[in-house]
């Protein structure tokens, strides 16, 4: 098994293997992580997987960019086959409605499997969306005004 050259420390496309059987998989154990904000319009970008990755788009045939799970994902996220653009989709993403399960604080996730294809360069990139709140709902009072009243001989800090 070969790299393709490029500089030292970035990882390349493989160009060759010694096996080349149907099961060979490599993968990218540490995901990419991008963050957001919630609310978004569609059509933001969120990130580009092969150029984070450091993939050679010039090889023959050329990569494509599928997702391993459609259904949920495309609700919140379009992938560009070609490029590996990831986009946010219609449904705009609401960290309260995604992670309703989880307090104020703790952090709020998408998870997908993009696969790259042909087989000759096959990957697994595992890709995880972080979704930061938004201050979007705003704080609610019993009353609009609440009246205090203190005194001009009152002790200070009393």
């Amino acid at each position: 098994m070969t790299k393709a050259q490029g500089p030292p420390g970035r990882r390349g496309v493989l160009s060759s293997f010694t096996n080349t059987s149907p099961l060979s998989c490599f993968s990218n154990f540490s995901p990419l992580i991008y963050k957001i904000k919630e609310g978004l319009p569609k059509g933001t970008l969120i990130g580009a997987i092969g150029t984070d990755l450091h993939l050679d788009f010039s090889v023959d045939p050329p990569l494509l960019f599928n997702p391993a799970q459609k259904k949920i994902n495309e609700q919140y996220v379009e992938l560009n086959n070609t490029t590996g653009e990831l986009f946010t989709s219609a449904v705009q993403m609401d960290r309260e409605s995604l992670c309703a399960d989880r307090g104020e604080g703790q952090s709020c996730s998408l998870a997908l499997d993009v696969f790259i294809l042909p087989q000759q360069y096959f990957q697994l990139v595992k890709v995880k969306v972080l979704i930061e709140d938004v201050n979007d709902n705003r704080p609610r009072f019993p009353s609009d005004e609440i009246r205090v009243k203190v005194p001009e001989n009152a002790p200070v800090n009393a």
